[in-house]
Parts: structure tokens; sequence; C-alpha cells
């Protein structure tokens, strides 16, 4: 009896211990399971922040270029604007240049008026055709291309 008391007691505690290192391994499954998820979380983010850094730098690039091209716009822009205020002054000069020949031009055409009426030249003059064969003024021949009528541009007019 006392052998099986033993036994008993034996197997009772084999039992027992038993239970505890199922227990134990039990735990350390679920703290091993745990430490994965812990590292593939962490790989996660690892990635996540790999992928970030790379966005930063690629921020960073873009930040540079758009400063560049900020810089190159402004230059085109200060020369287009250059370009339109010499457009514009020339054009002030022309318009001024465009005044003054009109001035000179009705100044002209004034002084041609008082000659013509002093010397007599308003009234025309007309030379009958066949006593005319070239220009009076360029003196040259009329032909078919260059008719009588040619000397009107110099007031010198031919009675046909």
């Amino acid at each position: 009896m006392i052998e099986n008391t033993i036994k008993i007691i034996f197997r009772t505690s084999l039992e027992t211990d038993l239970h505890v290192e199922q227990d134990f391994h039990q735990r350390l499954q679920k703290a091993l399971t745990n430490e994965k998820e812990q590292v593939a979380t962490l790989q996660f983010d690892i990635h996540e922040l790999n992928i970030m850094k790379q966005v930063k730098i690629d921020l960073r690039i873009l930040n540079i270029y758009f400063a560049i091209f900020l810089k190159e716009y402004e230059t085109y822009k200060n020369e287009i604007k250059k370009k339109e205020n010499d457009y514009e002054k020339k054009l002030r000069e022309q318009d001024r240049t465009i005044q003054d020949l009109a001035l000179k031009l009705e100044a002209t055409i004034t002084r041609e008026d008082e000659f013509r009426e002093k010397d007599g030249l308003r009234s025309s003059t007309w030379v009958k055709d066949v006593d005319v064969k070239e220009c009076w003024q360029c003196k040259k021949d009329f032909n078919p291309l260059r008719r009588k009528h040619h000397c009107r541009r110099y007031v010198y007019y031919i009675k046909s």
C-alpha cells in the first residue's frame, strides 16, 4: 500500500509538474507570438519610415527645382517687361516721329501751295499733246508704259 500511495503521490506530482510545464509552454508560445507580431509591426513601421524618408528627399528635390523654376520665371518675366518697356518707348518715339513728319508735310504742302500761287502755277498750263515728246522734269521719253499724264506728277499738264 505504501508503494501505491507513493506511486499515487509521485504520479500526482508528475501530473502537477506536467500541467505546470504545459502552462509554461503555452505562456511561452503566446509570448513568442506576441514578439513575432511586434517584430512584424516594427518592420512595417521601419518600411513606412523609409518611405517617408524618401518622400522627404523627393520633396526637397522638388523644392529645389521649384526654386530654380521660380528664379528662371522671374528672370524671363523681367526680360519680357524690359522688352515691353523698350517697345513702348519705340512706339512713343515713332508716334513723335510721325507727328513731326505730319507737321513737316503740312508745312511743305502749305509752302508748295504758296509757291504755286506766287508763280501762277496754280492755274494749270496745258501744252498740246503733239508738241511734247519727253517729260520736261525727268527728261524721259514717253512710251506706252510712261504716258504723257506722267508729267502731272510735276504739275505740268499736257493738253490732249
